[in-house]
């Protein structure tokens, strides 16, 4: 039997979701758009909400699974930018930066192609 991959634990480790950015923190994301769903959850004072959940992976990751991130409506520049991005063309791969923290949360959406 061979031995998994740091990459490979760290995949495993982390489930279905991507785990949180850090503030100041920038990573890249190739996103299918076709996958993007709105889905019901819980909101921070628990209270019933639903935000848009994105279908990501890291291009450069040798492990290529899909994982869930889940963006609030008051995030909607990034859904925006990937969409209609790129002179109408939308993208498929973006630099997501975030700034702040708890709900005081933005995401900077920069399209790479």
């Amino acid at each position: 039997m061979s031995e998994p991959n740091d990459d490979e634990i760290k995949d495993f480790l982390q489930g279905d979701f991507v785990s949180s950015f850090g503030d100041g923190e920038t990573r890249v994301y190739e996103i299918d758009v076709t996958r993007c769903k709105v889905v019901p959850k819980r909101g921070y004072n628990g209270e019933p909400t639903k935000v848009l959940r994105y279908s990501v992976r890291d291009p450069k990751s040798t492990i290529q699974d899909w994982k869930f991130w889940d963006l609030s409506r008051t995030h909607g520049n990034v859904y925006r930018e990937l969409k209609y991005g790129n002179n109408g063309k939308s993208w498929t791969v973006m630099e997501i930066t975030r700034r702040g923290l708890a709900m005081n949360t933005k995401y900077e959406a920069k399209g790479i192609r």
